[in-house]
């Protein structure tokens, strides 16, 4: 598969080997650390790469620039040499991102993906993923219910799409959302999401992320797809609890062994409270209990949760916009030198 302008064409670049004689066909158990780095650079010679953002095991990830491109726009680019059992997963996770074309989704640029070496260009945000936006430069252990309000906003709309393409995304978390400089949120990660047009039932895989799933997946169930945005909701809502509390939901905190069926368990015993001393309102309670409950038939889905109270204009969200039109802080081209002030409006 090869796609955009940023690649030769596969079939021109599928038998070339670098200066070491290492083939496109190798295998990853054959590789070492710097022949990794060399094959990335082999096949990636149009770019700059001067910045690893992130490395580990066969996966690195690069901030870099298009040599072609006469400006110094800067791009995120995973490279990952794949294990056989990778093939499919990326595959997959290629084939339904380059379908999706929405504001809050991360975009996929570009594409070199054969039989062991995979490099995905994305647009590069420059806060990272939302968790380390919150630790690292909010340096807060808890997100107040005003930023949430407008984090939530822009994620609804992008689940709300995905799921009117119908595709379940599976792993909705704090490390699945992206930040850029303007404080606009986009949806990443759909390497365990399903696309299930044209089906009428789901049979759900274990897959997702430890304390985000919902009882359905941790159960393995077949559902309608009339509940699939139901599934997404719940972890959706894990992602409002843990943000606002710092706590997982339905008290499985202390469950460092990620056993998933004990996790079924708890859920299904455990009933859902909300941690004294944090100031939050009834009607975001209200919502967090429903986008939590364990009953997938009263759980919301992406069209209730449109018409709740919170989400489409409680008074903390008018608050929050009277804020706005008092400030010009979202009105200038980046406010990475204003983060304190931000950090102000959001308290």
């Amino acid at each position: 598969m090869q796609h955009n302008v940023f690649f030769e064409d596969i079939s021109s670049i599928s038998s070339k080997k670098s200066s070491s004689g290492i083939g496109i066909n190798t295998g990853i158990d054959k590789l070492k650390s710097e022949d990794l780095k060399e094959v990335i650079n082999y096949y990636l010679n149009d770019f700059e790469l001067p910045d690893i953002i992130y490395q580990k095991n066969n996966i690195l990830l690069y901030k870099g620039y298009y040599k072609k491109i006469n400006t110094k726009k800067s791009f995120a680019i995973k490279c990952i040499i794949k294990e056989k059992k990778q093939n499919k997963v990326l595959s997959k996770e290629i084939s339904i991102h380059q379908k999706l074309k929405h504001y809050h989704i991360i975009d996929l640029l570009g594409y070199y993906d054969c039989n062991s070496f995979s490099s995905l260009i994305y647009d590069y945000m420059k806060y990272s993923d939302l968790h380390n936006f919150q630790t690292t430069f909010l340096k807060r252990s808890i997100l107040s219910e005003t930023f949430l309000c407008y984090l939530t906003g822009q994620i609804l709309e992008a689940i709300k799409y995905i799921h009117k393409n119908k595709i379940l995304h599976l792993d909705i978390k704090q490390k699945n959302i992206l930040v850029n400089d303007l404080m606009q949120f986009k949806l990443i990660d759909f390497s365990i999401s399903l696309d299930y047009k044209n089906k009428a039932y789901i049979i759900l895989p274990l897959a997702g992320s430890f304390g985000y799933m919902s009882p359905e997946v941790l159960n393995r169930k077949k559902i309608s797809v009339k509940d699939a945005s139901k599934i997404d909701i719940f972890s959706f809502g894990v992602l409002l609890y843990f943000s606002a509390f710092g706590i997982y939901p339905y008290d499985i905190n202390d469950l460092n062994d990620r056993d998933y069926d004990k996790m079924a368990e708890y859920i299904e015993i455990k009933t859902l409270t909300f941690p004294d001393g944090y100031k939050v309102s009834n009607k975001f309670k209200s919502l967090l209990q429903k986008c939590l409950d364990k009953n997938i038939e009263n759980r919301y889905n992406i069209h209730n949760i449109f018409n709740d109270d919170w989400v489409k204009g409680g008074e903390i969200i008018k608050e929050y916009k009277e804020k706005l039109c008092n400030t010009n802080i979202f009105l200038i081209d980046s406010i990475s030198d204003n983060i304190l002030e931000f950090n102000n409006y959001i308290k």
